[in-house]
């Protein structure tokens, strides 16, 4: 940025100089003769050296005005000029200069010179207060106040100028911003006008300026304050608050510092005040402004003011790191001010001189309180003196627990000389691990037990040294105390969760390991009980504990049995040996000891599970159990896995143990054995006979011989038994019946396979004395007997022996049965063997009525009927006659015998039952079967009509035994599924069906039966259809009678069901019922749904469906001929009309490839009067040309729909004479589904609109077949769109007929129609646009076709549509709900 300043006259030159050298100049202006250019880039060389005229220039700072470049030659209004002349000649230089003194070079004269110049050029200005008034908006409107005031003070009053600085022109109070401006228009008002500011203000003004650039600002805004700044100075305000502010500030900063006890640091910031204060406050009044804002804004300013701290100990507390200062706070604060009463130099001081009361016991000193002995007051300063010399020491000490106890030991607690004592032992020590564990000691009773006690258990070994005397004085009597309660709490937890049940493992290992150090330490025991005392003379060592807490673990974890007395027995001895002396027995402790140097000595699971079972158990005594525990250790592996198996399933099942302890002994060493017999012998005195029980209920024979061996071999052959005492199963009779067992061991054997004879063996096998002490003689002679049976009398003799009591009590009468057993005859042993069977499982009655009938059987021999006596005598039973059985037997025995009839015809339905279903699946192997073994087969006939429910009998008619013959009623059917499906008025349908492996049927309506109307249709000889799997359905006419559409459509349905088979009668009936309730509703093909109720035949989508149709007789798909030749006649008059156009386009689907060869064809036909008599349709139009034919195919085909003539209710009436109406009943399927789906969804409800529409004739073939379309702006649109694209409708007829061509062309020759004209009758379910009863329909989908009204030429008028919509909504309303 340059300036220039040239004289005035020069200027014209000047610029032209400038303009030359392209110089960027963007402002002129003049003042007094002078020319001033400002501009940017520098000042060019050829302007500088080329203008001898120039007077004056020089080079200032960039100025921040921003001028026009039009000032050059145009003129501003003189407050404009004087603004700008101001900026100008004032530039950024301000009345107060660098270094806050005043400005040299500040142009005062020039700025008093262009205010001059501007009230001389003001006119009307003349007076003082206009004068004000006009210098005061300068200055207030421009930019720099303090150089307006410059510029226009000196013409303004004293008054004016103060008032504007004080009012306009000052700044918010505290505003750091607008103060410095505003201090210089203060200064210099002062300079242009004395008596608006004076000297003094003026000099107050300048040191507050300069104040703010000191290091301590508050400092020197108290000083201006003390020099004197009297109210009605302009800056009396303004400084106060700054005082204010910064009291707050400065407050704020020692409060931090006090709350971080940053004693140093707040000595050093406050040092200044308290010099300041003795210097300059203290000799001035109380009211002095300085005073009342440090009061109002400084509370504690005379506690840091008079604050004099030891900085030797504040410099030394420096080391403390923050968490050591926040610990020792309590401590820090006796060094800071005196906040209490604000004249002492510390706390410390104040409290010394508060003075202490004698009487008292504990004295606060800030927040510490001191205890001291009644009397002893005066020993507090000495306390707080020996507490803040110890704040020192810990600093030299620089640990954390030196600090951490003294905290908690003087700090947190009251302070007592014990305490001081202790502390100050330990700064003599000077061992940081001696007060590290002092500190945890103490500090962690609220931390966790670990960390304390291991201080503990550390620390009492080093207060046993000598030189630790004095420490343990002073805390000797503390650690006895907490280990005092510590163990007993410890014995209190322990007993309590043992009690509970709850883990005590932590409690016992923390017990032991404290007890163990308190061993080692004599010189606390005098301070403990004598019951712990006497606890540690036998102390269990910690591995005696870990042993016994992993004994414990496993029997609680084991899964072999149950352990809780071992685990009862493991917790007695550690509340014995750590809580409370006697407690256990002394075979209990014996007895755990050894189990905890098995424990040592075997880590084996096996040898510690059967440890766990040797102890838990209760057969033995305790010192058997001490030598199977000691012996343990030393036995073999195998052994040793058998015999825990065997002692920890005792307890559950002692019997089995028995056993298997008796093998594993019997195969073991004989030093082995010598251990554990004594433990055998108390298992089995334990059994007594239970084990006897056992063993000859779960042993087999040889087992239970080679038990008994097992024990004598254990035991000795010769067994000192005594009845009383010894066990039972030693018994010597038991032992020597065994030994002749030995022979018949493969009698037992068979008895044994038998699950009958559990009882028997059982007998034999105890043997004994019995009831008259020859058991043994009579069980002998019995294995005697069946040793010797022979095979046909084996089943007899098993059965008879099966009854042997087990205690032998019927010994003897089996003996006897058995012996006479072996000299009957079969028949008689089969009827020996028919009384057993009845005496078991039926009544005792009827048992004895069969055995009072075989005893009479004449077939028995008197050895037959000796043994039958035997045999009834084993029973319990006895034969008898009528006069000796009661009325009640004889009443069951007829019971028994009618259920065994039931029975019997139970069983015989079931077997015919399996017979229908095998011959369901199998006819012929079933037949084959059946004739094998005797038995006459029923027809298939027979068995469909068998499967029939009953419903169905009535309508099913066997013909012979392989046809049946079905009715089916058709009088559900209208009249317009009669028409198209071809039922004309039949009332029902025959269905004839032959029952076979390929099942066949045909189909005949009631008029076409015998006897019925013409007797050359009637069907006396019948050609079914036959079924082939996977073959096709029927295509041409199947047997005798008319083909007919419905026909087509059942045969077609009942071949696909039978595809897979025949099933039944009932499913043929069900799916013929079926289709007949919802005839048209599926594919007349393959029968797919449609989705919607059509009312005449027709395929679906599929080409193959189609295709298959064409394939169809011609009969079926010309039916429409017979059904409605004037129908027939309307759709060739449509295709004469279309062909007569030319466009193929109107004639969808055609055969032909132009519209010459369809008129061509159309000229050949016959009447379709004529066609619809004749017997052989079919053979007449074959006659023909074969286009004939194909056309007339492509007639009935092309429409999916079914265009019918209205006849009787269905005729809308008021039309003119002449007139022919067609009901389009539906469209194609998809067609009628899209429609459907529109009803319910444009107003909510079911009902429909009546809509008309009018074309021409040779449009009419394309919308029967396809529907009404939208073509607006396509070739086939015949009319203006004046509304848009859409279908163009109407609600009054006479508005559609106007669009309604006539036949223009003529007709097909033998047509019955001729100069008629078409109204389309619509059925809408959509919206539609348009007005005047004319409708836009834009969805063509929204609408259907229904009626075709053919109208003469000759009439020119319709019907008004309230003459015929009425109706014709009734017809609409009853095809929707399936009325028609």
């Amino acid at each position: 940025m340059w300036q220039l300043k040239i004289p005035v006259h020069n200027a014209e030159e000047y610029l032209f100089s400038l303009v030359v050298c392209e110089c960027n100049v963007i402002e002129l202006a003049v003042f007094e003769g002078v020319f001033f250019a400002v501009g940017f880039d520098w000042l060019p060389e050829q302007a500088r050296l080329g203008t001898t005229r120039l007077s004056k220039m020089q080079t200032l700072r960039r100025s921040s005005s921003n001028f026009s470049i039009k000032s050059k030659f145009s003129t501003h209004g003189q407050s404009d000029n004087w603004h700008r002349q101001v900026s100008l000649v004032a530039g950024d230089q301000h009345p107060v200069g660098l270094g806050y003194v005043p400005n040299a070079t500040f142009p005062w004269a020039a700025l008093l010179r262009i205010t001059d110049s501007y009230l001389i050029k003001k006119r009307g200005k003349n007076t003082e207060e206009d004068r004000d008034a006009c210098l005061a908006l300068l200055i207030k409107s421009h930019a720099a106040k303090d150089i307006a005031i410059a510029a226009c003070g000196h013409a303004m009053s004293p008054k004016s100028v103060r008032d504007l600085l004080a009012g306009d022109l000052n700044i918010k109070l505290g505003d750091p911003y607008g103060l410095p401006s505003y201090l210089q228009a203060i200064i210099a008002a002062n300079h242009v006008n004395e008596g608006a500011v004076s000297a003094l203000e003026a000099q107050r003004t300048i040191e507050l300026m300069a104040s703010s650039s000191t290091v301590r600002y508050l400092q020197a805004l108290l000083q201006i304050l003390i020099n004197g700044v009297p109210a009605n100075f302009l800056i009396h305000p303004h400084i106060q608050t700054l005082v204010g502010l910064e009291c707050v500030k400065f407050s704020k900063q020692l409060e931090e510092l006090r709350g971080q006890h940053q004693w140093r640091r707040a000595q050093a910031a406050t040092e200044w005040l308290r010099n300041f204060v003795r210097r300059s406050v203290e000799s001035l009044p109380e009211n002095l402004d300085a005073t009342k804002l440090l009061c109002e804004n400084f509370p504690h300013w005379r506690a840091w003011a008079n604050w004099s701290p030891d900085l030797t100990r504040v410099g030394r507390w420096e080391l403390f790191s923050p968490g050591q200062r926040q610990t020792l706070s309590n401590a820090l604060v006796l060094e800071g001010p005196d906040f209490v009463y604000h004249r002492h130099g510390t706390l410390r001081e104040a409290a010394e001189a508060k003075g202490f009361i004698a009487s008292l016991t504990s004295h606060s000193v800030g927040s510490l309180v001191f205890d001291v002995e009644r009397g002893m007051a005066h020993d507090v300063p000495n306390m707080v003196h020996r507490l803040l010399n110890l704040v020192d020491a810990a600093v030299v000490m620089s640990d954390n627990d030196d600090t951490a106890i003294l905290a908690y030991f003087c700090i947190s607690q009251r302070v007592t000389n014990k305490k001081l004592d202790c502390l100050e032992c330990l700064s003599h020590l000077g061992d940081p691990s001696i007060s590290a564990l002092v500190s945890q000691a103490y500090r962690a009773r609220k931390e966790t037990w670990g960390t304390q006690m291991a201080a503990v258990m550390r620390l009492l070994p080093i207060l046993g040294v000598e030189r630790c005397n004095s420490l343990r004085l002073a805390i000797g009597h503390d650690i006895a105390s907490f280990v005092r309660g510590t163990l007993e709490e410890l014995q209190r937890r322990l007993l309590s969760q043992l009690r509970s049940g709850q883990p005590s493992s932590d409690t016992e290992t923390r017990l032991q390991a404290c007890g163990d150090g308190l061993r080692n330490t004599p010189w606390l025991w005098p301070s403990l009980d004598d019951a712990l005392v006497d606890l540690f003379k036998d102390w269990p060592l910690p591995e005696d504990v870990v042993s016994l807490q992993s004994i414990r673990d496993f029997a609680k974890t084991s899964s072999t049995g149950n352990m809780l007395d071992v685990v009862k027995k493991v917790d007695d001895y550690l509340v014995n040996c750590l809580a409370k002396r006697g407690t256990i027995n002394t075979g209990t402790r014996i007895l755990v000891k050894a189990l905890i140097k098995l424990w040592t000595q075997a880590l084996d699971s096996d040898r510690r599970l059967l440890a766990l079972s040797v102890v838990q158990g209760r057969v033995i005594t305790t010192n058997f159990r001490c030598r199977c525990l000691d012996q343990l250790p030393l036995l073999p592996d195998g052994f040793v896995h058998s015999l825990r198996n065997i002692i920890q399933n005792h307890d559950e099942a002692p019997e089995p143990a028995c056993v298997d302890l008796t093998t594993l002994l019997a195969t073991t060493e004989l030093s082995v054995v010598t251990c554990w017999r004594p433990v055998l012998n108390r298992m089995l005195k334990n059994q007594r006979e239970k084990l006897i029980d056992y063993a000859l209920s779960n042993l087999k024979a040889n087992e239970w011989l080679q038990f008994l061996l097992d024990l004598r071999q254990i035991f000795g052959e010769e067994v000192n038994w005594d009845a009383t005492t010894s066990a039972p199963i030693l018994k010597p009779q038991l032992h020597r019946w065994a030994n002749n067992l030995d022979g018949y061991l493969p009698v037992i054997s068979q008895l044994e396979d038998d699950a009958r004879c559990g009882p028997t063996v059982q007998c034999i096998l105890a043997g004994g004395d019995g009831l008259h002490g020859l058991l043994e003689d009579t069980l002998e002679r019995v294995l005697l007997l069946m040793l010797n049976m022979e095979a046909h009398s084996k089943p007899v003799m098993m059965a008879i022996v099966s009854l042997l009591e087990r205690d032998g009590s019927n010994a003897l009468d089996i003996a006897d049965a058995l012996s006479s057993l072996g000299s009957a005859t079969e028949e008689g042993l089969d009827a020996c063997l028919h009384v057993i069977d009845f005496v078991q499982n039926k009544t005792r009655e009827v048992a004895e009525v069969v055995l009072t009938g075989w005893l009479q059987a004449p077939s028995l021999t008197v050895l037959d009927q000796k043994a039958l006596e035997s045999v009834a005598d084993v029973l319990g039973i006895r034969p008898g006659s009528k006069q000796d059985w009661s009325e009640a037997g004889l009443e069951v025995a007829m019971k028994y015998l009618d259920a065994e009839y039931a029975d019997l015809f139970a069983e015989a339905q079931r077997l015919e039952e399996m017979r229908f279903l095998l011959k369901s699946l199998d006819p012929q192997g079933t037949s084959q079967l059946l004739a094998s073994v005797g038995i006459e087969d029923s027809s298939a006939v027979d068995d469909a009509l068998a499967s029939l429910p009953p419903a169905l009998i009535s309508v099913v008619e066997k013909v012979d035994d392989l046809r049946v013959e079905m009715l089916f009623p058709l009088t559900h059917l209208t009249q317009l599924q009669r028409l198209r499906f071809g039922l004309g008025k039949a009332q029902s349908m025959y269905l004839r069906f032959v029952v076979a492996d390929d099942p066949a049927f045909c189909l005949h309506l009631d008029s076409e039966m015998k006897g019925k109307r013409r007797a050359d249709h009637a069907t006396s000889v019948h050609d079914p259809w036959q079924v082939i799997p996977g073959g096709e359905g029927p295509d041409l006419p199947i047997c005798q009678g008319h083909t007919s559409p419905a026909k087509y459509h059942l045969s077609r349905a009942i071949s696909r069901h039978l595809t897979d088979g025949f099933k039944s009668l009932e499913a043929v009936h069900v799916l013929v019922t079926a289709v007949l309730q919802d005839l048209g509703k599926g594919c007349i093909t393959c029968g797919r749904d449609h989705g919607v109720k059509i009312r005449g035949p027709t395929t679906c989508s599929k080409a193959v469906c189609r295709n298959a149709f064409l394939s169809a007789s011609l009969e079926i798909r010309l039916c429409q001929i017979r059904q409605d030749p004037a129908a027939v006649d309307f759709l060739l008059s449509m295709i004469y009309s279309a062909a007569s156009t030319g466009n193929m386009q109107l004639l969808p689907n055609c055969p032909f490839n132009n519209t010459a060869t369809v008129l061509q064809i159309l000229n050949l036909l016959p009447s379709m009067s004529s066609l619809q008599n004749s017997d052989g349709m079919a053979e007449v139009i074959r006659g023909y040309n074969p286009q004939v034919e194909q056309l007339l195919i492509w007639v009935c085909t092309a429409c999916r729909g079914f265009l019918s003539s209205a006849r009787k209710n269905l005729r809308i009436p008021s039309f003119p004479a002449g007139s022919h109406q067609f009901l389009l009943s539906n469209h194609s399927p998809e067609h009628e589904a899209a429609f459907s789906r529109h009803i319910s969804g444009w107003n909510g409800s079911t009902q429909t609109r009546v809509l008309f529409h009018g074309t021409s004739l040779d449009r009419l073939f394309a919308i029967t077949c396809q529907g009404l379309q939208v073509m607006s702006h396509t070739p086939l649109q015949a009319n203006g769109a004046a509304s848009g694209a859409g279908v163009y409708c109407a609600t009054e007829p006479s508005t559609s007929w106007y669009y309604c061509g006539a036949q223009g062309v003529g007709n097909w020759p033998q047509s019955q129609f001729s100069n008629f004209r078409v109204l389309l009758g619509l059925e809408n379910a959509g919206h539609s646009v348009g007005g005047s009863g004319v409708h836009v329909v834009t969805d063509a989908t929204t609408l259907a076709v229904r009626y075709l009204f053919m109208i003469p030429v000759s009439n020119a008028a319709v019907p008004m549509a309230a003459h015929i919509t009425p109706a014709m909504s009734s017809v609409y309303a009853s095809l929707r709900s399936g009325a028609l």
